[in-house]
């Protein structure tokens, strides 16, 4: 097929893009439909050539960069100045392509949403809800700072969740203290080098390691519960019992 061709089925797309607000139609005017294939393909065209100017530095001092979508990696030993100036020319290659520097990026659409306390799961879920976010945080931080800033967002999230600052603080002392000591009672870190050692810690724990001892408890929990449960099914002449299974039980009227 010939470029012009490409060219104007191209313009096509781009300018008759349509849509439905609140029983009204819009044409987008700017950029292209989210979920058409089309869209993907023209701006990986689009990002390939802006790419070319910045890729080209990393590749000259054997750096590592990858792209997917709009989220960018890449490696460097230069300084921070330096980095942050190749950052600042690489904003001003396209009015219409911006970078987003952040430590710990925070998707601004996204939902505060984990599993709710008052849902019906058993008690380990949430245990391990909590205790996934801080090693997640504790992972994605690089100084006790950032850790800091990750653990006060991680806080809310679950007190809007229905967690309580307890049972958020039992899980951060119950992990400080299996790395620093069986007598740490409070739920902070007040020494960067602590927080380092901890870091360090759990960026060498293997997650499959990790995930197969949840399971494991997962499985131990669940059998112990089903065990629970046919033993209350077992007649009984025991008063205590009763009286525990009347307390579960409304009276009938």
């Amino acid at each position: 097929m010939p470029i012009d061709i490409i060219r104007k089925l191209a313009l096509i797309v781009i300018k008759e893009n349509v849509f439905v607000y609140e029983k009204k139609f819009y044409r987008q005017v700017i950029g292209g439909a989210m979920g058409l294939a089309f869209t993907l393909t023209l701006a990986n065209i689009f990002m390939w050539k802006w790419e070319k100017q910045l890729v080209h530095r990393l590749k000259v001092s054997n750096e590592i960069y990858g792209r997917y979508v709009d989220d960018i990696f890449f490696t460097s030993n230069d300084s921070l100045e330096c980095i942050d100036q190749m950052l600042d020319e690489a904003n001003n290659f396209h009015p219409n392509i911006k970078l987003v520097r952040q430590i710990v990026y925070h998707k601004e659409a996204a939902e505060p949403y984990v599993v709710p306390f008052g849902s019906d799961h058993p008690g380990h879920v949430f245990r391990n809800t909590v205790d996934t976010a801080i090693t997640k945080a504790v992972r994605y931080s690089t100084t006790l700072v950032e850790f800091e800033e990750e653990i006060r967002q991680m806080k809310l999230m679950f007190l809007y969740n229905g967690y309580s600052p307890r049972q958020i603080h039992r899980r951060l002392t119950t992990l400080f203290s299996k790395y620093f000591s069986n007598y740490f009672i409070l739920p902070m870190l007040h020494n960067p080098d602590d927080f380092d050692y901890l870091r360090h810690q759990l960026l060498t724990t293997s997650t499959a390691t990790t995930y197969d001892k949840v399971t494991r408890t997962s499985a131990t929990n669940q059998t112990h519960g089903k065990n629970i449960q046919n033993h209350n099914l077992k007649p009984t002449d025991n008063n205590d019992f009763t009286t525990r299974k009347r307390r579960h039980h409304s009276p009938k009227t």
